[in-house]
C-alpha cells in the first residue's frame, strides 16, 4: 500500500511538472510571436531618436534587427577624416550599445551575405523576408518601401502627427523672419517647425504680428500654413481682443464733412458784392478838370494885399 501511494504521488508530481513546462513553453511562444520585428536603417541609428522612443516605452516588446552592413558602414564613417561624419557615426554606435542594454526590447544583428545589390535593397528584402517594419528617416527609402509594400516607421511622420493642429480661421501670433517667394509675402515658423506664409506682410518683416490662418496645405515634407493679418488687430482693437459683438455695435454717426460747394457758399455768403463803378457824368468830368487853388498862409495874403493897394 505504501508503495502504491508513493507511486501515485510521483505520478502526480510528474503531471504537475509537465503542465508547468507546457505553460511556460506556450507563454514563451506567445511572447516570441507577439514581438514586433523592426529592421533598422543606418540613417535611423545615426539620427538617434529611436533611442528616445525606446526609453519612453513606445518600442516595448519589440525586436530590433540590425545588420552587419550597418555596423560596417558606421565603422567606416567613424574612421573618416570629416569631423562631422565621424561624430555622427560614433553617436550611432553609442545608440546601438544603449539599445542593447534596454530590457524592454531586444536587439539582434543579422549577418547578411555580400551581394551586388545596394544596401537599401538588401534592407528591403530582409524586411520582406522577416515580415518586419523598416525604421528609417530617409525620405527616398521610405517612399521606395511604400512602393514595394514594406511598412515603415518614420520619426518624421510621428513628429508630424504630434504637431498641434491649426485650423483655418484660428488666430495666433508669429514673428516673421524672412521674405517669401511671391510678392509681399513674409515667412515665419511655429515652434514645431511648421512654415507659415503670411500674405501682404512684407512690411512687417522682423516683427511679431497677429495672424489668422486662411489655408493649410499638406505636403510630403510637412504642412504649410497660409495666413493673413488678423482684421481685428488691424482695426485698432486692443491686444486682448475685443469681441466681434462689440465691434458690431453701431458707432455714433459723425457730422458730415462739408462739401466743396457748401464751403464755397458759406464763404461767399457773408461777402456782399460791391456795386460796379459808375461812369462819371459831364459835370463830374468838369469837376475833375477843375484844379483847386493852393492855399497860402497869412503872411503871403498880407503881402499880396499890400502890393495891390500900392498899385492903386
Amino acid at each position: 500500500m505504501e508503495t502504491l501511494i508513493l507511486i501515485t504521488c510521483l505520478l502526480n508530481l510528474l503531471l504537475i511538472a509537465s503542465v508547468i513546462n507546457n505553460k511556460s513553453s506556450s507563454s514563451n511562444k506567445i511572447k516570441s510571436t507577439t514581438r514586433r520585428k523592426i529592421v533598422l536603417d543606418t540613417s535611423a541609428v545615426i539620427d538617434g531618436r529611436i533611442l528616445s522612443l525606446a526609453e519612453a516605452g513606445f518600442l516595448n516588446r519589440a525586436e530590433l534587427i540590425s545588420t552587419n552592413i550597418i555596423l560596417d558602414e558606421l565603422q567606416y564613417l567613424a574612421d573618416e577624416g570629416d569631423n562631422l561624419k565621424r561624430a555622427r557615426a560614433r553617436y550611432g554606435l553609442e545608440v546601438l550599445n544603449k539599445l542593447s542594454d534596454l530590457k524592454s526590447l531586444s536587439l539582434i544583428t543579422k549577418n547578411l551575405e555580400k551581394s551586388e545589390l545596394e544596401v537599401d535593397q538588401q534592407l528591403l528584402n530582409l524586411a520582406k523576408t522577416l515580415k518586419a517594419q523598416l525604421f528609417t528617416v530617409d525620405f527616398n527609402l521610405a517612399q521606395r518601401a511604400k512602393i514595394e509594400g514594406v511598412k515603415i516607421l518614420s520619426p518624421a511622420e510621428l513628429a508630424e502627427a504630434l504637431k498641434p493642429q491649426i485650423l483655418p480661421g484660428e488666430v495666433f501670433k508669429l514673428k516673421l523672419i524672412q521674405k517669401g517667394d511671391s510678392k509681399n509675402q513674409a515667412v515665419g515658423y511655429l515652434q514645431d517647425g511648421t512654415m507659415v506664409v503670411a500674405e501682404n506682410c512684407l512690411a512687417k518683416l522682423n516683427e511679431t504680428v497677429e495672424l489668422q490662418a486662411s489655408k493649410i496645405i499638406q505636403t510630403d515634407g510637412g504642412r504649410i500654413v497660409f495666413a493673413k493679418l488678423n482684421n481685428g488687430r488691424d482695426n485698432g482693437r486692443s491686444r486682448g481682443g475685443s469681441s466681434s459683438r462689440s465691434s458690431s455695435k453701431k458707432a455714433t454717426p459723425a457730422s458730415p464733412t462739408p462739401t466743396k460747394e457748401a464751403s464755397a457758399k458759406e464763404v461767399q455768403k457773408p461777402v456782399q458784392k460791391s456795386a460796379p463803378p459808375q461812369k462819371p457824368t459831364s459835370t463830374a468830368r468838369q469837376n475833375q478838370n477843375y484844379q483847386r487853388p493852393k492855399r497860402v498862409n497869412n503872411q503871403e495874403e498880407s503881402l499880396i494885399a499890400a502890393i495891390n493897394n500900392s498899385s492903386k
